[in-house]
C-alpha cells in the first residue's frame, strides 16, 4: 500500500448485510471512524465479511493510462471475472462500463 495509500482503496461491496454504510468509503475514512489503523481495519473487515470484500484501487493517473494505451501491445481490463462471465453469457448494459466508454470517446 506504500505506493497507493489507503485513501485510494474504496470498498465497493460487502458479502454480508451488515456494513452497507461502508460501501463507497475508502479504508482510511473507515479506519478513522473505527479508531484503528488502516491495515488493522482492512483485516477486521475481511474477518467480519468472511474474506469477501470487493475493493476498487485508484492507482494510476490518467496520463499513465494514456501512455500505456499508446503502446502497441497494451491491454486494460475493466471487469471482474464474475461480471465478465455475466457479460459473455448475457450481453447487456455491463459492457462497456459507462465510465470507460465515456473516457474512450473523449480521447478518440
Amino acid at each position: 500500500m506504500a505506493s497507493t495509500g489507503w485513501d485510494s482503496v474504496y470498498i465497493s461491496s460487502l458479502s454480508k448485510g451488515n456494513g452497507a454504510d461502508l460501501e463507497g468509503k475508502n479504508v482510511e475514512e473507515i479506519s478513522e471512524s473505527r479508531g484503528s489503523g488502516p491495515a488493522d481495519c482492512m483485516m477486521d473487515l475481511l474477518l467480519e465479511q468472511d474474506g469477501k470484500v470487493s475493493m476498487v484501487f485508484f492507482h494510476m493517473a490518467e496520463a499513465d493510462v494514456e501512455q500505456v494505451l499508446s503502446w502497441d501491445r497494451s491491454l486494460i481490463s475493466t471487469t471482474s471475472r464474475r461480471s465478465f462471465s455475466r457479460t459473455i453469457l448475457r450481453p447487456g448494459p455491463l459492457w462497456p462500463p459507462p465510465c470507460l466508454a465515456s473516457w474512450w470517446r473523449s480521447i478518440a
